[in-house]
């Protein structure tokens, strides 16, 4: 979802799963391992090459017999994303989330708790409804829409999370906000 260049980070390590912003399939993944750790590290699967240091990162990807369908899935996800250009599935993302912070913090009995400040948002916005419990605020956004949202319940919180995408649409995003405001409104 971000534009995102894993050599300017500087990190050993980077993994994804991304089913979710690059719309691969559930079970694809993938991890950077910067040069200077490919030969420190050894693989959990013993296969073939498994020891041969000259294969760099192929070594860990001998796993045998894979579901392949994943791979080509992975690969097509990646096309269409480079299709409409990184750039534009950020901005796209961002617009959307800004737009749905906006409605939600005009909300009566609404409150965001996500940063206020786009560049650290990105496309997920959270938030909760005064004297509901999260999820209640759920089922009834899954009842009025459907709407398939997030609840955030790691460390104690109870927030309900939305996150745009480039297959979101700025009327979809209103309604949204529509329904939560008559949530908070209702009770």
């Amino acid at each position: 979802m971000l534009s995102l260049d894993i050599q300017q980070l500087g990190c050993d390590f980077y993994a994804s799963s991304p089913h979710k912003w690059l719309l691969a399939p559930k079970g694809s993944g993938f991890l950077y391992i910067s040069p200077g750790w490919l030969d420190r590290l050894w693989p959990l699967i013993a296969s073939g090459g498994w020891d041969d240091l000259t294969l760099k990162s192929d070594r860990f990807d001998h796993v045998g017999t894979r579901n392949e369908s994943l791979l080509v899935g992975f690969q097509a996800a990646v096309a269409f994303h480079d299709a409409i250009g990184a750039d534009r599935v950020e901005g796209r993302c961002r617009g959307l989330a800004t737009r749905l912070d906006t409605g939600l913090r005009a909300q009566p009995g609404v409150r965001v708790v996500s940063p206020s400040a786009p560049e650290i948002r990105s496309a997920m916005v959270s938030f909760r409804v005064d004297g509901l419990a999260g999820t209640d605020v759920v089922q009834r956004l899954w009842t009025k829409g459907p709407v398939r949202v997030r609840h955030v319940t790691e460390n104690n919180l109870d927030y309900v999370r939305l996150s745009t995408h480039v297959y979101n649409t700025p009327d979809e995003v209103d309604r949204v906000v529509g329904m939560v405001g008559e949530i908070a409104r209702t009770g």
